[in-house]
């Protein structure tokens, strides 16, 4: 059996903030938003305008920090106790990944809709029904799954081009993976991200989403910080958002992903962004599949023109050792996704692959 998953509507587009009012009428007349304490002073009159403009009741509050039980339990608190005085209608989470996970998990412990807001490319988790939750060192503890899909993703992309770049490169380091990734999990009769055998739709929206990225990344990046999108920008993020987001979750994800598993063992590599970490997964999954030089060539170059890392080193892992990849080797094979792969790999297999791209990089210029 096949399950492919999606939100229900995905808006994109300059200005589109001005959708949120109208999308949370369409739900009901009282939401909670949950909204990054960072974005939050430059985003709450545009937001409360469209709420008031809809009919809308919303209780605003701020995020920051990390996705725990006890943050978690705090906004559950402050809902219930709060204006609304019981259920929402709807969540709806603004900020970049942390503000989205809380507000996911907020929806979840309300068994209520969700609504995803971003406002930075950093990651695909906008159109996802995953979630993370840390314990209070920041160590992973669960990957928790909403019901369904988010019931609407609104896009501004005018906003997402006022977002630094180092994010927007995070964002195509975690969408240049799942192409592969998909491949991977479909050809080998793995699992997706519904448990269910991978969809040939959700690896066609990968494939299809690599081809736009490698077209437009590079065009796009050149508008992070701006404000301003073009209709490069609006394909790119497309590209990462929608089709790497659905292309993921119902394509499957592979050892690229598995890797972040591994590389969180190594604390200098733990606190790179996740989509430098499988970005650089990325490459060792290639190296495992035996791609040949000139693509490891042509893959590099691109990471090289976006800022990706091809190294531990641009990782922030200072002193790589041999005992090191084999330290990175055993929780990368343990995780889930590395079952989804064209033959079983072992410690031996991954870490010689480490090995060998690490051997191959000629370190980075300028």
């Amino acid at each position: 059996m096949i399950i492919f998953g999606s939100p229900s509507r995905y808006y994109q587009g300059p200005d589109c903030l001005a959708q949120v009012g109208p999308v949370a009428a369409a739900i009901g007349t009282r939401v909670v938003v949950v909204a990054d304490a960072f974005v939050l002073p430059m985003l709450r009159d545009r937001l409360e305008a469209s709420f008031s403009q809809a009919g809308v009741s919303a209780q605003i509050l701020p995020f920051s920090g990390n996705v725990t039980a006890a943050s978690i339990d705090d906004l559950l608190a402050a809902v219930l106790s709060g204006p609304l005085a019981g259920k929402p209608d709807a969540v709806i989470a603004v900020g970049g990944g942390k503000a989205i996970d809380v507000g996911k998990a907020l929806s979840h412990t309300l068994g209520c809709d969700i609504v995803t807001v971003p406002t930075a490319a950093a990651n695909d988790a906008p159109t996802s029904k995953n979630y993370v939750i840390y314990d209070d060192n920041y160590v992973l503890v669960e990957v928790a799954h909403l019901p369904s899909n988010p019931r609407a993703v609104i896009v501004d992309t005018n906003v997402i081009a006022s977002a630094p770049a180092a994010l927007l490169t995070a964002g195509i380091g975690d969408a240049v993976t799942k192409a592969f990734e998909a491949a991977q999990c479909y050809n080998s009769g793995g699992r997706n991200m519904f448990g269910q055998q991978a969809s040939l739709s959700g690896l066609a929206l990968a494939e299809a989403g690599y081809r736009t990225l490698r077209q437009y990344a590079v065009a796009g990046l050149a508008l992070a910080g701006t404000g301003r999108s073009n209709p490069e920008f609006e394909k790119l993020i497309e590209s990462m958002f929608l089709m790497g987001g659905l292309g993921f979750e119902s394509g499957g994800l592979s050892i690229a992903h598995a890797m972040t598993r591994g590389l969180s063992k190594v604390p200098e590599a733990a606190k790179a962004m996740h989509g430098h970490q499988v970005a650089y997964g990325l490459l060792v999954q290639l190296v495992l599949e035996e791609r040949s030089d000139a693509f490891m060539a042509d893959i590099k170059g691109f990471y090289r023109q976006v800022g990706l890392p091809v190294t531990l080193a641009e990782l922030g892992v200072t002193d790589p050792t041999n005992g090191m990849f084999e330290a990175i080797a055993g929780p990368t094979l343990a995780a889930p996704h590395a079952k989804n792969f064209q033959r079983t790999l072992t410690e031996h297999d991954l870490a010689g692959a480490m090995r060998q791209l690490e051997a191959a990089v000629t370190p980075r210029h300028g």
